[in-house]
């Protein structure tokens, strides 16, 4: 099942990742405590980061805070997971993770971010929709609760 993620909300756009939003996710994913809390280790440079924007390991959405000049504030990684096949009749589950830059935390841009993706997948025929934290971020189990 394709699907195609670009949603708004009173503060943000949500949209595909641009090899343009390279500087922003190299920003967020150099802070050493966000890529941790998501599992994975600092990106140190634009060319790692590039790399991070062109792995297929998913659909990679920014999270674009709205303004007088628009900011990326965060990463949403949505994952295709099969709940089960039948020969005819797949279901599809997909399940979302993320990150957002640290001097954008506590302000309710990702439970409103999340919210929004969520909706749009139901929205396009996703019969269920998980979110993956890791048992120590307790940031993103307060987002995933409030989801």
């Amino acid at each position: 099942m394709e699907i195609a993620i670009e949603v708004r909300t009173p503060r943000l756009s949500i949209r595909a990742m641009k090899e343009e939003d390279a500087k922003d996710v190299l920003e967020i994913l150099n802070d050493k405590e966000t890529a941790e809390l998501g599992g994975m280790n600092p990106i140190s440079s634009l060319d790692a980061a590039l790399d991070y924007l062109r792995f297929p390991s998913g659909h990679l959405v920014s999270i674009v805070k709205e303004g007088k000049e628009e900011e990326v504030i965060g990463i949403m990684e949505v994952y295709l997971k099969y709940l089960f096949i039948e020969l005819d009749a797949p279901e599809y589950s997909y399940c979302l993770g993320y990150y957002i830059k640290k001097s954008q935390r506590v302000k309710g841009y990702m439970t409103e971010a999340v919210k929004a993706v969520k909706e749009e997948l139901f929205r396009q025929g996703v019969s269920q929709v998980t979110i993956e934290v890791f048992p120590s971020n307790e940031a993103s189990k307060r987002v995933a609760s409030k989801c």
